[in-house]
């Protein structure tokens, strides 16, 4: 396999932006030996534009998949590229100029290290940002310098190497935030096969850093923005505990355990017990979510799986009242429980 640079763009329906993120990879100072665009079953414009865009640049490929997610799109395009070294960017995401050049430095200068990334800045599409969003959602982003004992090595006061297994430590705490589009990773220096998994639909980007770190891999840390995060209608993004306290529908219940399951798949990572305490917690909360949404749809005994599921992790006395309920009045008088607290709490708003 070459030591050249590729660059994978997963895309699904991204005809609005998927140009003008091409077009911050060709305005890199160093330009890469290949950009594969992989189209996740897109029913836009997407390949009409790629395409076009294919006649001026010959480095750009495309390659069209079936809808199958995220993970299935970059693993396609990991699959695809010639080059050890593979620089991932969102297809709603824009790269600063000096992204690759600068990455591609740090991993000069630690021949040890198996990835790069870099700190991002987030912007809306439709409008400014308020501080407490940015407070809420990116707050975690310049971490590195929050943990000293992470810090293994310093050069400019810019690339920091740092230790891989209480980096991993630090994600499985939450503690951290790495954005996808500033991954650049030399998958030479680790002697593995390793892929998105695909039973993943969420969450794949921070399992596939796991899967890394679990090996022994190092990283360096950019201090400096490398890549601008686009926040729009369409994003991927989670359901949040405030928005929970309404009705909770059943595609909001679908992605819930889709968040579920990538939460479970942290576990085989875990190693200490605060890590494991965390993950725990984390689980018992949607399992939670999850209940009260099935809870609402009427979809009783599942609800009722997901009760003990959360009690299990998390001894919260609201799921040991349903779970008593359900054990001594069986479904059906579950249902009239359920039925009776609707029509009082229905009286009351009234």
């Amino acid at each position: 396999m070459a030591q050249g640079l590729s660059v994978v763009i997963p895309a699904h329906n991204r005809g609005q932006f998927i140009e003008e993120c091409i077009s911050s990879v060709y305005a890199q100072t160093v330009q890469p030996d290949e950009i594969i665009v992989v189209d996740d079953g897109s029913k836009d414009n997407t390949s009409e534009i790629v395409k076009e865009l294919q006649k001026q640049h010959p480095t750009l490929k495309y390659i069209y998949q079936q809808n199958a997610g995220s993970a299935v799109a970059r693993s396609t395009g990991l699959l695809a590229s010639k080059n050890d070294i593979i620089a991932f960017l969102d297809s709603d995401d824009l790269w600063e100029p000096l992204h690759l050049e600068e990455s591609l430095k740090a991993l000069e200068m630690c021949p040890q290290v198996s990835f790069i990334f870099a700190d991002f800045e987030v912007k809306s599409v439709h409008a400014t940002l308020s501080e407490e969003f940015v407070k809420k959602y990116c707050a975690r982003r310049g971490f590195v310098r929050n943990y000293l004992k992470l810090i293994e090595q310093a050069s400019d006061n810019k690339y920091f190497l740092l230790n891989g297994e209480y980096l991993k430590h630090l994600i499985l705490m939450r503690l951290d935030y790495i954005a996808t589009s500033n991954l650049v990773f030399h998958r030479g220096r680790i002697n593995a096969h390793i892929f998105f998994d695909s039973a993943l639909r969420m969450g794949e980007d921070v399992d596939f850093i796991l899967q890394y770190l679990k090996l022994g891999a190092q990283a360096v840390y950019i201090d400096a923005v490398h890549s601008q995060y686009m926040i729009h209608g369409n994003n991927i993004v989670m359901i949040t505990e405030e928005e929970n306290k309404k009705f909770i529908t059943l595609a909001e219940v679908r992605k819930l355990k889709i968040y579920a399951n990538s939460i479970e798949k942290r576990l085989m990572y875990c190693t200490q017990v605060d890590e494991f305490d965390l993950t725990f917690d984390w689980l018992a909360d949607y399992y939670w979510f999850i209940a009260l949404g099935l809870n609402d749809n009427d979809q009783y005994d599942d609800a009722h799986l997901y009760f003990l599921l959360s009690y299990k992790f998390k001894r919260r006395f609201a799921c040991l009242k349903h779970m008593i309920i359900y054990n001594f009045l069986g479904a059906r008088g579950y249902v009239c429980i359920v039925s009776l607290v609707r029509k009082f709490r229905k009286y009351l708003r009234h």
